[in-house]
């Protein structure tokens, strides 16, 4: 609210963040009917900072996901997420067909993936974000980077997901 604050709202959903976070199984668990909207696919040369995060080399390839997710029809986040190319040939259609990171993960043999880090800021939305979660531009949105990685602690997927504040918040769980 201009000049109060930022307040989350009584029916938001609660989000768990654990050391395996699960869009689907979040909302399951809350009985929650959930889809995910692919917005786009692209393969990229990766930059230095992803090439860091994901235990690359210079000159190698990602796959870039961007998504929409709803929860009871309701747009909650849009999320942006990078795989290593190489390691997972083929990844965009399969996840086509899955629409879920751990179906997709599993194809290829990760059976298990954990999170290394989630680190949660707020900040106003770029003109970007506004128009996808149809916010104003002058409501705050969790802005969140996380880090997955396989059993061995190799990473497989880095994303940064902004949720729209007013229908989301974050539950820290062991």
């Amino acid at each position: 609210e201009q000049g109060r604050g930022t307040f989350v709202q009584d029916n938001a959903i609660d989000y768990a963040i654990s050391k395996r976070t699960r869009f689907s199984q979040n909302m399951a668990r809350q009985n929650l009917s959930s889809d995910v909207d692919i917005l786009s696919v692209d393969l990229l040369p990766v930059s230095a900072e992803l090439a860091g995060l994901l235990a690359l080399q210079p000159g190698e390839e990602v796959h870039r996901i961007r998504t929409l997710s709803r929860v009871e029809l309701r747009v909650v986040d849009y999320a942006t997420m990078f795989f290593p190319a190489a390691r997972f040939p083929g990844l965009p259609e399969v996840y086509y067909r899955h629409r879920s990171v751990t179906r997709t993960l599993q194809h290829f043999g990760v059976q298990d993936y954990t999170r290394r880090f989630t680190r949660v800021t707020a900040r106003l939305p770029d003109a970007e974000v506004v128009d996808y979660l149809g916010i104003p531009k002058n409501r705050p949105v969790l802005h969140v980077k996380s880090l997955n990685v396989d059993p061995a602690g190799v990473p497989v997927q880095y994303g940064v997901t902004h949720f729209n504040g007013d229908l989301v918040q974050l539950v820290m769980e062991d």
